[in-house]
């Protein structure tokens, strides 16, 4: 259940209960939220993991405008669920597009705004 998501209706963690040479985990109840045990030599650790809220996909506030001088931030590529890692996107481009992805959600936005390679030269004489 490390770094998993689980949406309503989900059936609940199942597998990665405890990390690695950390524990054997107990049987999991509830029905979201979950919980569980690691038994490791005599002690016990409670675990949990709760039932994450639906989220849409929505494009922030670079959708739209330009990459000419300026790498976005996370919050400025989606505004509400994920995005790629902005490593991923290639901002020497024409046009830069990504996807803002539900998160438990099946609405998904797509977004865009200028590369690098559409920002113009302003020339000027000396």
């Amino acid at each position: 259940a490390v770094s998993q998501t689980f949406c309503a209706g989900d059936p609940g963690p199942s597998s990665n209960l405890c990390a690695p040479d950390q524990g054997t985990p107990s049987a999991v109840s509830g029905s979201g939220p979950w919980s569980w045990t690691c038994d490791c030599g005599g002690s016990s650790v409670p675990c949990t993991a709760g039932v994450t809220s639906p989220e849409d996909g929505q494009c922030g506030t670079a959708d739209g405008g330009s990459f000419c001088s300026s790498t976005p931030t996370d919050a400025e590529l989606c505004a509400g669920g994920t995005h790629p890692s902005v490593s991923l996107l290639d901002f020497d481009s024409y046009e830069v597009t990504w996807t803002c992805t539900g998160v438990c959600s099946t609405v998904n936005d797509t977004c865009s705004a200028k590369g690098k390679k559409a920002c113009g030269w302003i020339e000027t004489n000396p």
